[in-house]
Parts: C-alpha cells; structure tokens; sequence
C-alpha cells in the first residue's frame, strides 16, 4: 500500500495489515462472484479485502494512482446504497474502519455475501481507538425481519456488547471482556425470505454516555430493536459500520 493511498484512507502507513486497496474503474458488469462490490464514487471505487480469502481481482482492478474516496466516504456511499441509510442508521461521520472476520478468509466487506453456516460463531473485530482507555459499543442487527419487503419485525438484535476497550493498530479488540447486553445469534433467515442485511455498528462512549442503559441486559425478546434509539438513549457516538448479506434460499 503506498503512501499516498494511506494517506487518502486517512491512515498511517502499515495500519491495515491485513488488507490490500484496490483502486479501478467501474466495471461494464458487476463482479460479484470475484471480488466484494465495489463502491461507486464517479469513475473510480474503492475496495478493503482480505488477500487471504482467495479473492480473485477481475483485469480492471489495479493498483492505480486515480483519485480515491477517502474510507469515511467509501462506507457512506456503500451504507446508502443498501439503503442501510436511513433504514437502520442516519448519515454520520466514520472515524475508523470496522474489520470483522469470521476466520479462514470470511471477512465483512460492506456488503458481501456470506454462507449462514459460516457466521455462526462470533466475529473477530478490530478497529482504531483514539486511546486505549476509550470504551466502545458493538451492535449487530437485522433490518430485513422477517424480510426487507415485510420487516414487521425490524430490527432483530443478533449482538450487544458494551464497555469493550480501545484497540490500536487494527488488533483483534478483547470483546469477551466486554459487557454482553445480548449474546451472539448467527443470521437464521427464514427459507425463502431473500437476502438478509446483517449490519454491524461501533459506537464511542463518550463522557456523558448513561452508564445504566450500557449495563442492562436486553432481554430475551430481540425483534423490535431500534439500533438508533437504544444509541440515543445511552448518548453514543457511531464511530464505525460494516456489514454482510446472507440468506437461505
């Protein structure tokens, strides 16, 4: 990764060790089946992927000294395209990039796909903390219950984890030691109810985040969930999003 490049994600040198930038024209066709989607921004797009899931890069995908959307805008534009903007979540400012893998080069890249078997178990998460005694939520929710064309049960809490501390360099953060206001459920979309959005939300507890929403259980009930009001309630700041689709057909 070049200096410039790095300096247009807004990051030093070397923080992203685990993921190359591809930077190319828009292709005449979608190429899904070789790499994550890439995210339109006039005639150029970005993509994060991990090298090691094996992704192949389709002949218009180089390492390029085009112009480059910063990273905040990359998630943004992909955000909005999936219409995660505004069905879960306003527009907002992305401090830092939110890496998820599920191992053996199953990552979250702003809108893949992933199999239901394979996101079962909780994701690695890493990201960049201001410092390391700031204190972060981690949200995962399902906007698309029990389908995006009928979501009367927007949204399903599938995660809750609070007070999880700053990592830096992109490390693996320690969510185990985190408060678990709901434990992890893998995506279980009903048969038939298409591709399903499971989106992922780091918020920053700042000073006056309220402490008891941050410390409650949830409970057993996770349809209804509105991502943004349990963060207006605890004063959170949306730091960071990812996501993924899956479904079963």
């Amino acid at each position: 990764m070049t200096t410039a490049m790095t300096k247009a994600l807004r990051l030093p040198v070397n923080k992203l060790p685990h993921y190359r930038l591809v930077v190319a024209k828009p292709p005449t066709r979608r190429a899904d089946h070789v790499m994550p989607r890439g995210l339109s921004c006039s005639n150029t797009f970005l993509s994060l992927f991990s090298p090691s899931s094996n992704t192949t890069l389709p002949n218009h995908a180089t390492y390029s000294s085009m112009p480059l959307v910063t990273s905040d805008q990359a998630t943004e534009i992909s955000l909005k395209q999936d219409g995660i903007i505004p069905d879960v979540i306003d527009s907002f400012q992305s401090k830092t990039l939110l890496v998820l893998s599920y191992g053996n080069g199953k990552d979250v890249t702003l809108g893949n796909k992933l199999a239901v078997a394979d996101t079962q178990h909780p994701p690695q998460v890493s990201f960049q903390s201001d410092s390391p005694n700031d204190k972060y939520t981690l949200i995962m929710t399902d906007p698309d219950a029990p389908s995006r064309k009928d979501p009367k049960f927007r949204e399903w809490r599938h995660w809750v984890v609070t007070n999880i501390s700053g990592a830096s360099d992109f490390q693996p953060a320690n969510v185990s030691h985190g408060t678990a206001l709901t434990p992890y459920m893998g995506p279980a979309p009903p048969h038939g109810s298409g591709p399903h959005r499971y989106v992922f939300l780091l918020y920053k507890q700042v000073p006056g985040s309220n402490v008891a929403v941050l410390s409650a259980p949830l409970g057993d009930n996770r349809q209804s969930f509105r991502a943004k009001q349990f963060s207006g309630q605890a004063h959170l700041e949306l730091v960071g999003a990812n996501y993924f689709f899956a479904e079963n057909a």
